[in-house]
């Protein structure tokens, strides 16, 4: 026979107090809720727990508010994730989840409420939609946790559809503007950043982390063994992927000039006056400073890694050695990404194909 709720006035409100189990050194474990204007409703509100309670759907921590829940995931994240992506997880969780859905109990996340969350980071159009997807992917991730921990039954998260990804229209310089922008940069302080980025296709952080002892002048290459992080303020000791890790060999003209500014082996081959790592802000500012100078059509720091990419497959270089310098886990993602270049490319190769076999 199932216990009855113990039901108290005090002062102007009810309160009820039920049994929910015992602790693990066997004393009774309680549950008790007030603010009810009459009896009744204590009555019925701890009638209805107890239901929960013998059919083996309440589960005390799942009435944690979700975003207490998200500040726990991300002490466990500390210790097993970079820096940079702890750096991200928490501007994600304190920025925009827990603002939208913090004050929702755990086990009370419904995925009509995560949707509706989803939609207005849409609607304010102030979020890419590669970070919604990844806002996405976080809340999934830690829901999966939760259910490890047995805090929750379901992941609701598994309910919806990732936000659709929209990719951004990749920028890109012909040779023509590459070389201007090049003769422009020259006497900035920070021209080896943008001579690397166009003739390597090193990503920003990879570029801001090489030393110079990364640099083999005996077999002309570089070495990508560490970044900089985004705010430059601390070194990741090797790129994210197995790929990321990777030597890309240089043009001669290029070992030319790095030996020109060749320093001690621990030094930074791009660092500021007082020998520190750059902030990657004041080479964005310098970068936009050189586009205007140079009367050159707007792209990112990022679309020089781009521009060398193009600049290749232009250029005939199989998309494999291309994937290879870039970093990229296999072909498909660079064809993927530079897939705007191939109808050009398909045009050549006919022409090519025409004059070779009806010659």
């Amino acid at each position: 026979m199932m216990q009855k709720p113990y039901v108290i006035k005090r002062g102007n409100t009810w309160y009820y107090r039920i049994t929910i189990g015992k602790t693990l050194e066997g004393k009774r474990k309680t549950k008790s809720k007030g603010g009810f204007r009459t009896k009744r409703e204590a009555l019925q509100a701890g009638n209805e727990l107890l239901v929960l309670v013998k059919n083996g759907y309440y589960n005390e921590y799942s009435q944690m508010p979700f975003g207490e829940f998200m500040e726990q995931f991300l002490i466990d994240k500390k210790l097993r994730v970079r820096p940079s992506t702890l750096s991200y997880y928490t501007w994600a969780v304190q920025k925009h989840i827990i603002p939208a859905l913090g004050h929702i109990p755990l086990g009370k996340l419904k995925p009509f409420s995560l949707q509706n969350f989803y939609n207005k980071l849409a609607a304010e159009d102030k979020m890419s939609s590669i970070n919604r997807r990844k806002i996405h992917t976080l809340i999934k991730a830690a829901l999966n946790k939760a259910l490890r921990w047995e805090l929750i039954d379901r992941n609701v998260a598994n309910m919806l559809d990732a936000p659709r990804e929209e990719k951004n229209e990749i920028k890109v310089w012909d040779i023509q503007q590459a070389r201007r922008f090049l003769s422009a940069a020259v006497g900035y302080s920070y021209y080896l950043a943008f001579l690397l980025a166009l003739t390597c296709g090193a990503r920003q952080g990879e570029i801001l982390g090489l030393r110079w002892k990364d640099v083999d002048f005996n077999n002309m290459n570089i070495s990508i063994v560490q970044t900089l992080s985004h705010d430059g303020k601390q070194f990741n000791s090797a790129p994210k992927t197995k790929t990321g890790r990777r030597t890309i060999s240089l043009p001669t003209e290029v070992m030319e000039e790095l030996n020109h500014w060749k320093d001690a082996p621990d030094c930074l081959v791009v660092q500021s006056n007082e020998r520190t790592p750059i902030n990657p802000r004041n080479l964005n500012r310098q970068f936009k400073i050189i586009i205007e100078k140079a009367n050159l059509p707007d792209i990112r720091f990022h679309d020089l890694r781009h521009t060398h990419a193009t600049l290749l497959l232009q250029q005939g270089v199989h998309p494999k050695i291309v994937a290879e310098r870039l970093g990229h886990a296999n072909t498909r993602m660079t064809l993927d990404t530079y897939s705007h270049l191939l109808p050009n490319m398909q045009r050549d190769a006919a022409d090519a194909f025409g004059k070779a076999f009806f010659a």
